[in-house]
């Protein structure tokens, strides 16, 4: 025998000695974590949801994207909770089809608050309520929004009469550029009407 392995053996632990006491919590949540797996999904999605008795929404209480669309893990992928809970329900969601609410609330997973829809019904179904985070929004002849517009646009810098006004102005571009703060190829876009077309 090796010192090292004389050394190891040469002071057993005294069969008296226990191994540490885990905790009450340590142990419940050992007990949920492996009770929760062997759940069925309908039992996931009502576990992370919650009925808000006001609305009738189901709101997803569980891990949520960007948007505020519930997810939950699914056989190694992440799905949305409310395409789940409809399809529970109804079957399999058409091929292509958005998942549109009524309610227009993204963490409800309520299946009558949800339709299927097109990507076009979904942008109406935005315009007639309203729900446009920026004005002049029209639908084009696809059915799908066209970007905004002139004053509208977040990026730009000119309203609508400074365009006017820079149009009928004859002073060099040079000059206006400085005095409303923009580049002088804007000015002369502005006047050859590659951009503010629609004024």
């Amino acid at each position: 025998m090796s010192k090292a392995h004389t050394r190891l053996c040469s002071h057993p632990s005294p069969a008296s000695e226990k191994p540490p006491a885990i905790s009450e919590a340590a142990l419940h949540r050992d007990r949920a974590v492996r009770a929760r797996a062997s759940w069925s999904i309908q039992e996931r999605l009502d576990f992370y949801s919650m009925p808000e008795p006001n609305s009738g929404c189901v709101i997803w209480l569980g891990s949520v994207d960007r948007k505020g669309y519930g997810q939950i893990r699914l056989d190694y992928r992440l799905v949305y909770a409310h395409r789940l809970a409809w399809e529970l329900k109804n079957g399999p969601i058409p091929l292509g089809a958005l998942m549109l609410h009524r309610c227009d609330n993204p963490g409800c997973i309520n299946p009558h608050h949800l339709r299927p829809g097109s990507p076009a019904d979904n942008t109406a179904d935005m315009l007639a309520k309203g729900r446009e985070n920026f004005g002049g929004l029209e639908l084009g002849r696809n059915g799908h929004a066209n970007s905004p517009k002139g004053e509208h646009c977040a990026r730009s810098k000119l309203t609508e009469a400074q365009v006017l006004s820079i149009r009928s102005d004859k002073r060099d571009c040079h000059q206006l550029a400085r005095e409303l703060c923009v580049h002088p190829s804007t000015i002369k876009s502005i006047r050859t009407r590659r951009t503010w077309r629609h004024i």
